[in-house]
């Protein structure tokens, strides 16, 4: 069986309002299998979350993911594109929505 290389451990930085920073501490995030640490990620401040709520509150986009990716979901959330991006929005209510012709029906009696 071949050698699996080592991985030199990297060290991760925030996004947060459009730039990338660094975190005042980090941790080291650990390969499960060899027990190696494999990056070190930037541990979030107050003053961080201050200025990350800022940076949402200036933005006009159809979801935010704080301290976390775009990998993760839940279904009972929306998602999808405002403005015009996207081709609208994605969730159970919206797709009941899509999936329903609503019609207006009057009886004059």
């Amino acid at each position: 069986m071949a050698a699996i290389p080592k991985i030199a451990a990297a060290t991760v930085k925030m996004l947060i309002g459009g730039q990338w920073r660094e975190g005042e501490k980090t941790y080291e995030v650990r390969d499960p299998y060899r027990g190696e640490v494999v990056a070190r990620a930037p541990e979030s401040s107050l003053k961080d979350l201050d200025d990350a709520l800022d940076a949402i509150r200036r933005l006009r986009v159809g979801g935010v993911i704080v301290n976390g990716t775009s990998t993760w979901r839940t279904d009972q959330l929306a998602y999808g594109g405002i403005k015009a991006s996207g081709i609208g929005r994605e969730g159970p209510k919206f797709a009941i929505r899509d999936m329903t012709d609503e019609r207006l029906v009057v009886f004059n009696l």
